[in-house]
């Protein structure tokens, strides 16, 4: 996920009550943070699920990552760290103009640095279709995501080997919690594969919107490589 601009795990401006748990020592997962945000004045929404009662041995967590260049050789237009980045601040808030599989995105609260969230998702994806999330922007180069069933996410802007302004890359991290499948399960394997799956076309898709190529050229090639997913 990179080490530079990584957000402090309790630190969320919008949200308006904390309750930090202290990791137990008897072999439990680590406590989740149990975070309660504010709607505008009007009820308390849970945003994250407290999973410390869940042994870490029957938990399964899967993790993913995907990393390629924003900008292709012979690309006619030349995307900068600066519009990169203004892509990265319209998907927080439009986050189903840059992901296939989100069907539509409830703005609960937001500041300039943090957006607090419900996802709707379109059916065949492996976890919940409705999440409760809250999105960290870190300028000038992060986005991180909580969300309310303990994973996370990162979307990374980051300067390529050369250290030319143009080379950049743009990295996924996911890390995905699913207590209620069993370690090594057949169910287990098939969220793997779709998440897999998801994370292709939303890593596809967010470079070619971005750089408004409008193509299956750069950060990832083409789509076809995986089956639709979440359609």
């Amino acid at each position: 996920m990179l080490t530079a601009g990584l957000p402090h795990s309790c630190e969320c401006t919008v949200l308006t009550e904390y309750l930090a748990v202290v990791a137990p020592t008897s072999g439990l997962r680590r406590p989740r943070l149990s975070i309660t945000a504010s709607r505008q004045g009007r009820e308390l929404i849970p945003v994250r699920e407290d999973l410390s009662n869940t042994p870490a041995s029957e938990m399964v967590t899967i993790r993913l990552a995907r990393s390629a260049p924003l900008n292709s050789p012979g690309q006619s237009t030349v995307l900068t760290h600066a519009q990169a980045w203004s892509g990265l601040m319209r998907k927080a808030r439009e986050p189903q103009l840059f992901v296939p599989v989100v069907e539509t995105c409830e703005i609960l609260s937001e500041t300039d640095d943090e957006v607090s969230c419900v996802i709707t998702f379109k059916s065949g994806v492996a976890h919940k279709r409705r999440i409760r999330e809250v999105c960290k922007l870190n300028r000038p180069c992060q986005l991180y995501y909580e969300m309310e069933d303990g994973s996370t996410a990162y979307n990374v802007i980051s300067q390529g080997p050369s250290g030319e302004e143009s080379d950049l890359l743009m990295t996924f991290v996911f890390c995905w919690e699913h207590p209620d499948l069993a370690p090594g399960s057949d169910e287990a394997k098939a969220a793997e594969n779709n998440h897999r799956q998801v994370s292709h076309q939303e890593h596809n898709a967010h470079c070619r919107l971005t750089s408004g190529l409008g193509g299956r050229q750069g950060c990832g090639g083409d789509d076809s490589y995986y089956p639709e997913a979440g359609s």
